[in-house]
């Protein structure tokens, strides 16, 4: 009995000193390098949908009165559509919090998955990509990976480009729109919770959370020099995030953005 006491004083001592772990102190000591930083835990669905200002998961959540930055690096995929790779900016360097993997489709109705996955190779949440609408238009839903009764956080929309002149000609605009809702939505009529502007190349972007006058979080490509003749252009972001934002839906959306400009 002694003996089994002990072991659960352990894992309680365990358990909280990693929840009292933040996002800005997730190294193991070792340093970026072969450091494989702190697993994220996905927030249940019914905690998610009663927070004024949701994330994806407490571990990568920032901090009131700062901001937190990520890097986030297209990678190739072997034949599937490119994955992401993402990373934490310390003042010691960088280490990866996840990664953005692409799925195969089981059918050719169910359009197109990406998983993003913990340090732990684990999946988290899974973004569902519908095939392009007939306007041109895509969607895509955040959602728990479980394979019923799946709980979708966020909804993705791109806003057309395309417009008719008075001219009756087509031209698309200079800007690309693309908008976040909280749970599902169909984008009928419904006020975004956060909305990015940005060039229509996926240059640079500014998110914009509903009843801020200021961005709350900015976005730059950094590197397009990495090229495959397979796969494109490698690119690498950076996207500097304000507290009451959540980080990983901002890099699953920076993600929806590129490959929605190939």
């Amino acid at each position: 009995m002694k003996l089994l006491a002990l072991l659960v004083a352990a894992e309680a001592a365990r358990i909280h000193e990693f929840d009292q772990l933040n996002a800005t102190d997730i190294s193991d000591g070792s340093g970026p390098k072969g450091s494989k930083g702190q697993v994220l835990m996905l927030v249940p669905g019914s905690e998610f949908q009663s927070m004024e200002h949701p994330v994806l998961s407490h571990q990568l959540e920032v901090k009131s009165g700062e901001d937190m930055v990520l890097e986030i690096q297209e990678v190739g995929a072997g034949g599937k559509a490119n994955g992401y790779e993402v990373f934490l900016v310390q003042k010691n360097g960088q280490v990866q919090v996840g990664k953005i993997a692409s799925k195969p489709s089981s059918t050719v109705s169910s359009g197109l998955k990406w998983d993003f996955r913990t340090t732990d190779g684990k999946p988290m949440v899974r973004m569902l990509m519908p095939w392009r609408k007939p306007s041109g238009q895509l969607t895509a839903h955040i959602t728990s990976v479980s394979k019923k009764n799946a709980y979708t956080y966020y909804t993705f929309d791109n806003k057309v480009r395309n417009v008719f002149t008075l001219q009756g000609t087509m031209r698309q605009q200079p800007e690309e729109v693309f908008t976040v809702n909280k749970g599902k939505s169909f984008g009928v009529n419904d006020a975004p919770y956060v909305q990015a502007k940005g060039h229509f190349k996926g240059f640079s972007f500014k998110f914009w959370m509903a009843g801020q006058d200021k961005p709350v979080a900015n976005m730059q490509m950094i590197d397009s020099s990495t090229y495959n003749v397979y796969s494109g252009a490698k690119q690498r972001f950076r996207v500097t995030i304000n507290a009451g934002v959540d980080p990983v839906m901002i890099s699953m959306l920076i993600g929806f953005i590129d490959f929605n400009n190939r």
